[in-house]
């Protein structure tokens, strides 16, 4: 074998070891998914929404997987960071910041503390605290006698004030006649006209301004006459009707008149009878419709005539 050929069987073998070396290399690089992990990928808290109260700001969010707690940042300038104020592991994915300043713009921003780590800040969000106007009297009742109307309601939570919007054809509404910044939660209408029916709701009032109204009632003040029923009360509360009334002195049982239309006439009207308590609740009520009542005393056989007319929205 001559020299040339010596060289070229060396030159050969070194070739085919560098190319399977090479290629052990590429097996090996591409084989890493069975020797590496995968560092899961942080997320920051989404779906951030923010709410109002007096002297309060309420936040909430979408919980992050494997977070342990979040951290809320804020100031009173925008663009928030990690480096504002903070209130750092919130177990929950609630939070209510208390003792603000209303008419004072607050700024957040939420991370999510997961295995360890801290994750990106939550897109920012910002609200003004201020005072809000109560929620109506959530229990009313409506009594009727001769020429008068008495309303008694529920008080609402931060009110200061109560206003009664009332008029004598239907559909009452803010634009009607009002009865305005009575301190109690009664007030006595009189000098009205019998048998003729008014109408009512109630708004209460504090610094925040006026808030929403009731369902209506009514009633129609009535001179029962003797042995009639003279005053009857009927009160919604919670998602109920009760009707009640003041006995008279000789009677055996009440009865009770109703329908969804008004003017109860007892000769058409539904009919409850032989009643010997003092009140009744209605069942089987339907949504969004309105409700008008009398009631009659009997005594020996013989039926008095009807009471005031009294309603309500249910």
């Amino acid at each position: 074998m001559n020299r040339f050929a010596h060289y070229a069987i060396l030159f050969a073998i070194f070739a085919l070891t560098a190319c399977s070396g090479a290629s052990q290399t590429e097996s090996d690089s591409s084989g890493g998914g069975s020797t590496s992990t995968d560092t899961p990928t942080l997320t920051a808290p989404g779906s951030v929404t923010i709410d109002i109260a007096d002297r309060q700001i309420i936040l909430t969010w979408t919980a992050v997987d494997g977070a342990t707690s979040y951290n809320v940042y804020w100031n009173t300038t925008g663009s928030v960071t990690s480096a504002d104020n903070g209130i750092v592991n919130i177990a929950d994915t609630t939070y209510i910041h208390n003792g603000l300043t209303n008419e004072t713009t607050y700024y957040y921003v939420i991370t999510a503390n997961v295995g360890g780590e801290e994750s990106p800040i939550s897109e920012e969000v910002s609200a003004t605290p201020t005072i809000v106007p109560p929620a109506p009297p959530s229990t009313v009742s409506v009594t009727a006698e001769d020429r008068l109307v008495t309303l008694e309601w529920k008080g609402s939570n931060n009110a200061s004030s109560y206003n009664v919007y009332w008029n004598n054809t239907g559909q009452v509404s803010k634009d009607d006649n009002r009865i305005a910044n009575l301190a109690t939660t009664m007030v006595s209408h009189s000098g009205l006209s019998n048998d003729e029916t008014y109408y009512y709701i109630i708004a209460a009032e504090n610094s925040g301004g006026e808030g929403e109204t009731t369902l209506a009632v009514s009633a129609t003040p009535k001179n029962s006459g003797e042995g009639a029923v003279a005053s009857i009360t009927l009160v919604t509360q919670s998602g109920a009707m009760t009707l009640s009334w003041i006995g008279v002195a000789a009677v055996d049982t009440y009865n009770i008149y109703w329908n969804t239309t008004g003017a109860v006439d007892p000769t058409t009207a539904n009919r409850v009878g032989g009643l010997t308590q003092l009140f009744y609740t209605p069942t089987d009520l339907q949504s969004g419709a309105t409700y008008y009542f009398v009631v009659t005393s009997v005594y020996a056989g013989v039926e008095s005539k009807a009471s005031p007319e009294v309603s309500a929205s249910y």
